[in-house]
């Protein structure tokens, strides 16, 4: 670097955080990537949980010293709203609008970041998303325990907001040391069942779609478990999961969607110096951790007491 030849010009001040000019095509990529997790417990006693976070990413490639690159993530005006709010930016970030939803009316305001973007690439910003009204997937799991024998019911439900095509979606029944699983028995109505390589987990493969008119799938089966492993070792989650202890945990992506709405407004991105450039903006929407508790046994849940929640004094 010592020996590089800079082609800054003497008027323009070189930062330390971008060493190297960029030479050869103008291009930058812009990508949402929105996460949801979820804990459902399908009992009255115990609410069900879920939120929804996102970051929007960049790598931007663009001549000059100091590119400067204005944008909108913009949202849907129409349906349910849910507001992008807890904005983390990134230090390269400028400025960034504060969240407003216009009183009186259901909408939100498009949010608008501007930036000087480094070559290589950044988190632009990390954001949540205000409470949506149910999770994308709601579900039930029942298990029933008895010695070697083991039963599972699974019920799943597509929310009608949610795109009904995934680049993958399953369901794993993690079984630990209990010992090693063998399906005796199944039935399903969508998709196949089959067990992980060391025979420890049933995956419920769902597959790309749910059925399209009531976009609802269930899966039961009869499973009979080998020798188990008595060692206390392993994940809390291992431990805790003994007799009717157990849990299902969802795995999906879905591409170009996100839960928010949020995208990439594409004729809002303003780039100074004005320059050619190509664009390629991509959003993704995934499970983080999502899991069903099953209804027959005990959970690992955290909750207010009830005499907080209802705002009661607790003497200590």
């Amino acid at each position: 670097m010592a020996n590089k030849i800079s082609a800054t010009p003497k008027t323009q001040k070189q930062p330390a955080w971008k060493p190297v000019l960029h030479k050869g095509k103008n291009q930058m990529n812009l990508a949402i990537t929105e996460f949801v997790r979820a804990v459902q417990y399908d009992r009255d006693n115990i609410e069900d949980v879920w939120d929804v976070y996102g970051t929007v990413s960049c790598k931007a490639e663009l001549e000059g010293t100091m590119p400067t690159v204005t944008m909108t993530i913009s949202q849907p005006t129409d349906g349910e709203v849910t507001p992008l709010n807890n904005l983390i930016i990134h230090p390269c970030v400028q400025s960034a609008d504060a969240y407003i939803l216009e009183e009186g009316k259901d909408r939100a305001i498009p949010r608008r970041v501007r930036f000087t973007p480094p070559l290589e690439m950044i988190t632009l910003c990390h954001y949540r998303v205000n409470p949506t009204r149910q999770p994308p997937i709601t579900g039930s799991f029942d298990l029933f325990a008895d010695e070697d024998r083991v039963k599972i019911k699974v019920h799943l439900r597509l929310s009608e907001n949610i795109k009904n095509s995934f680049e993958y979606c399953e369901l794993q029944i993690p079984f630990g040391k209990r010992g090693a699983v063998t399906i005796q028995e199944s039935s399903l109505n969508h998709g196949t069942l089959l067990l992980s390589p060391d025979k420890s987990i049933v995956v419920w493969n769902i597959g790309q779609r749910f059925p399209a008119k009531q976009l609802e799938i269930s899966m039961s089966a009869s499973l009979f478990l080998g020798n188990s492993q008595t060692k206390n070792t392993g994940s809390l989650e291992e431990q805790f999961c003994t007799g009717q202890n157990a849990y299902a945990q969802l795995f999906f992506k879905i591409v170009d969607f996100t839960q928010s709405g949020c995208f990439i407004d594409a004729k809002s991105i303003q780039v100074s110096p004005t320059m050619k450039y190509k664009l390629t903006c991509v959003r993704e929407f995934l499970s983080s951790e999502y899991k069903l508790w099953n209804v027959h046994g005990d959970s690992l849940v955290s909750a207010i007491p009830k005499c907080l929640s209802d705002h009661q004094t607790v003497e200590t």
